[in-house]
Parts: structure tokens; sequence; C-alpha cells
């Protein structure tokens, strides 16, 4: 049997941060090594073999987060990190988003970014990183909200309505 996996994207994903990805993506040499040798020091502290700490996106199950007190965490960008130290206090399994979907059990990835820039920049990075899968990656369709009204609708959000309209006849 085969899932189809929906993302929420807001607390996401992990992605190794091969040399090739970061260093093509414009991150200096120093900040790709500084955050291998964190990295690689954090793993040992915790007993666990992340691929990297340090990417912002991450992949909670609701299950997951039930179980620790997030809620304690800072407002800051140690937040993550915090999660990830709460989970392995838990002895709960953490499994990189990559990894979890070359096993054969998802066919379909369905993207759910908030509708800003920060959305769709998220959403364009994961599209690149899980297309060579081979998976079927969609993303919802956004526009104008039910009981919204058409004159307070930006020129983006109504071409988003256009392109995601469906045939009812």
């Amino acid at each position: 049997m085969r899932f189809v996996l929906l993302l929420f994207v807001g607390a996401v994903t992990a992605f190794p941060q091969s040399i090739g990805f970061g260093l093509k993506g414009g991150m200096p040499f120093y900040k790709w090594l500084g955050n291998q040798v964190l990295t690689r020091f954090q793993n040992t502290l915790l007993g666990t073999h992340l691929s990297e700490f340090h990417s912002g996106y991450r992949l909670y199950s609701t299950n997951a987060l039930r179980q620790i007190p997030f809620e304690r965490n800072s407002n800051d960008f140690h937040f993550d990190t915090e999660i990830i130290i709460q989970l392995v206090c838990k002895k709960l399994r953490i499994k990189e988003l990559l990894t979890r979907l070359q096993d054969d059990a998802v066919s379909e990835v369905i993207i759910a970014t908030d509708p800003n820039l920060e959305g769709e920049a998220t959403a364009t990075y994961l599209i690149r990183m899980l297309t060579p899968l081979g998976l079927r990656v969609s993303k919802l369709a956004s526009g104008l909200p039910v009981g919204g009204d058409l004159e307070y609708a930006d020129e983006l959000t109504l071409g988003r309505a256009f392109e995601g309209r469906t045939a009812i006849a």
C-alpha cells in the first residue's frame, strides 16, 4: 500500500545539506564547513545521525509533538534544536524526510505552505528536492477564500484563483 504525504510547511523538513547543494545554493564555504562541524558535534552529543541541524526545515508528526512540551521552548532560532533534544530525550525516532520518501511507501507529496513570499520560497525548495525522487509532487491550490469579497483580492490571489480554477460544467 502506498500513501500520500501532506506536508504542512511551517515546522517542516530536514534535508541533507550536501556540499554540492549548500555551496551551489550560494552558501559560503566557511558557513557550510561550520554547519558540518557543529552538526557532527551535536550528533555526537545527542547520539543521533542527522545530516544537519540548522536548516530550519523540519517535519514533525503531530503524535510526536503531543508527547513533548515544545510550548516551553524559546521563540528564537533555537526552537528547532530544542525540539530535536526533546524528541531524543523521549526516545522518539527521528527519520529524515528524504530517507522516509525513498522507502517506496509514499506515492505523492502534497505541499501546503502559507501564501506569502516565505511560503513560496519554501515550496520551491521542497519541489526542487523532491522532484528527482520520481514522486508526484503537488501543491494545494490557492486563491479566493469562501465568503471573501472580490474587491479586496490582490493581483496575485486573483491570478492564482484563475490558474487553480476547476470546471463545473
